[in-house]
């Protein structure tokens, strides 16, 4: 039949499916090479959503290691692994003795050759299937399969097709490649554009980098136009690029100089990961890694995992890149206009990373809201962002109408500064995750993040190392205890959590029945306030996880938390390390564990390892000296 269009979406695997599928496949021993091997080819990782290009990717690499073969680092050297494994199984050929398709010897060179120009001849007519009876009889080695056609009237037919399109694609390509240059430069004259053609081309840069017909000089001829460039190097790879730059151009260049590997590394890099959805800058980028990178986002139809980190990354680059990101995609008349299913526009951001100095600010205000709408996570993790970043930080937040976690962590906001950062924040109701460490934040921005807490269904809220007084986490406390049923986990650490202060946390405990995780260490927490907390632990049935590490009491609280855990039947973990809670507060935590079988995890500090030496050993003990 004929093909409408390739441009469907295919539900195929999730991340979790496709780990599962080669954990099966490929020997345990080779699982942690075989995900090294994805990490730096992000252009083959990114297809493997697709269960027969998965089935393709892990019996190449199990091939490659048997015949201590390199593994392929392109498209067109995995399709030429898989044509040789196929021609190995089918026509019984020692791929050690070829080395190239013009050695297969015969008559399996002239079978494979009638393969090519019938995947060619079916890329030309955009034909999908066909039956014996249309062409010659042949031998398909291996590269098709048969499937029954059903029609009206009961009637069947026997019908056969290529594996999988990429393979008809690129044995169209092995077909071209065998032509004279004369033929070759023809065929890209007259199908260069065409969409039916997009992966042969591809395909053929990585089979012979246009050597016949001219190199890339003529490949500049017939698909670009260069009469407005004025460049010194318009028959390179660099003439490309800038020509790239300057013009909107698709992506095709730019994907047959990566297949060709006629390229330099740095560049070679970035465009594998621009075919990919996931990407993570080096400490600088060239203005050529941010047009490939911009670009190859815009134009990929998926949800992007984009971390620029580094202090060379500088307002040049980050200016090219979002130009590059914000030009509108021009496609061809045969592609609909089609919303992608993950947001209203193809190629957008989903998690943003952007641990760079000064410039994560400006990178986001520069973005479009149909860009910035999209954005679930932010982190912006020493970033350096003072109180004058903060506030220029308040509009591209508000207009984050899809963000569910932002972390602002180690950055000098300074008091006010969250101020203006969470006021911005007020209308995002997908928003549950605030983590704040480390930012020097008040009173006043705490009053702010109560706000937050009222009107926003937060479950995490991180405000650590910022050494709070007591008024300002009593005012969290009485949030929590009063306006909030969403919060799961809490990190107060490095506050100074006052007798009251543990008094409103018992009380919230008693109210709200939603906190799974309390992060309290080094917050000079007193046997008293351990007092406090134990007496409602007893009875409480959501909180798993406690962290008291560093704290200022002794045995007299470890005996309080040890006769409670005799009656809690919750909490799976609990960390006392750095604690002075002496012999007796140690052996009365360690007796709580032979009626308490819910505590999965106890950490203990390790001075006093000797007493759970003398008995059996429990092993859900464990001792450490730090968090």
């Amino acid at each position: 039949g004929k093909c409408n269009s390739r441009h469907i979406e295919i539900l195929g695997f999730l991340p979790e499916d496709v780990k599962q599928y080669y954990q099966q496949v490929i020997s345990a021993d080779d699982v942690l090479d075989f995900e090294d091997y994805l990490s730096v080819n992000p252009h083959i990782m990114g297809m493997m959503y697709i269960p027969l290009f998965c089935a393709i990717v892990t019996e190449v690499y199990g091939y490659c290691k048997l015949a201590a073969k390199s593994t392929p680092n392109t498209m067109t050297e995995l399709y030429t692994s898989l044509c040789f494994i196929l021609l190995m199984r089918e026509a019984n050929i020692r791929t050690t003795a070829v080395s190239s398709f013009d050695s297969l010897p015969e008559p399996t060179n002239r079978e494979f050759r009638k393969v090519c120009r019938v995947a060619f001849q079916m890329v030309q007519t955009q034909t999908a299937s066909f039956t014996p009876e249309s062409l010659d009889t042949f031998n398909h080695l291996g590269f098709m399969h048969s499937f029954v056609e059903l029609y009206a009237v009961h009637k069947t037919s026997v019908s056969y097709c290529f594996l999988h399109h990429t393979v008809q694609e690129f044995l169209a390509a092995v077909h071209i490649s065998k032509l004279s240059g004369t033929k070759q430069k023809e065929l890209l004259e007259i199908h260069y554009e065409q969409f039916n053609f997009v992966y042969v081309w591809r395909f053929f840069a990585g089979l012979t980098k246009f050597k016949a017909i001219g190199g890339w000089k003529t490949v500049q001829e017939i698909c670009f136009d260069c009469s407005e460039i004025e460049t010194k190097n318009k028959a390179t790879t660099t003439g490309i690029m800038e020509l790239a730059v300057v013009r909107d151009i698709t992506m095709c260049g730019l994907h047959w100089l990566y297949e060709s590997q006629d390229i330099h590394e740095t560049d070679f890099k970035i465009l594998g990961a621009s075919t990919a959805t996931k990407f993570r800058s080096p400490n600088a980028l060239t203005p050529f890694d941010c047009l490939a990178l911009g670009t190859g986002i815009v134009r990929s139809w998926c949800p992007w995992e984009l971390t620029l980190s580094g202090d060379q990354i500088k307002e040049d680059e980050i200016k090219i890149l979002v130009s590059a990101m914000t030009k509108p995609v021009i496609e061809p008349e045969w592609i609909e206009p089609t919303p992608c299913e993950f947001g209203s526009v193809p190629g957008h951001i989903r998690k943003l990373d952007l641990c760079i100095e000064k410039c994560g600010v400006l990178f986001l205000s520069m973005l479009p809201n149909e860009q910035i709408s999209n954005i679930t996570e932010l982190q912006m993790r020493r970033s350096n962002l003072d109180l004058v970043a903060a506030i220029e930080l308040k509009e591209p937040l508000k207009n984050m109408e899809s963000l569910e976690i932002i972390n602002l962590s180690y950055n000098p906001l300074r008091e006010g500064g969250a101020v203006h950062v969470v006021q911005a924040m007020l209308g995002l109701e997908w928003l549950s995750e605030l983590h704040l460490r480390d930012t020097e934040i008040g009173f006043p921005d705490c009053a702010s993040i109560c706000s937050l807490l009222k009107r926003n269904k937060l479950t995490l809220l991180d405000v650590s190392e910022n050494n709070l007084s007591p008024d300002s986490i009593s005012l969290i406390l009485d949030t929590l205890k009063n306006q909030n049923e969403s919060l799961k986990t809490i990190n107060l650490s490095c506050s100074d959590c006052s007798p009251a202060c543990m008094n409103s946390l018992a009380l919230v405990l008693e109210k709200n029945w939603t906190l799974e995780a309390l992060y309290l260490w080094d917050c000079g927490i007193t046997d008293g306030g351990i007092a406090s907390l134990a007496e409602v632990l007893s009875d409480q049935t959501t909180v798993l996880k406690m962290d008291l590490t560093g704290n200022k009491f002794g045995g007299k609280g470890a005996t309080c938390l040890a006769n409670c855990f005799k009656e809690n039947r919750c909490v799976e973990e609990i960390i006392l390390c750095k604690n002075a809670i002496g012999e007796e507060g140690t052996q009365a935590l360690i007796d709580c564990l032979q009626v308490n079988p819910t505590l999965r995890e106890l950490k203990l500090p390790e001075e006093y390892q000797k007493l759970g030496e003398r008995g059996q050993m429990d092993e859900r003990i464990k001792w450490s000296s730090h968090i």
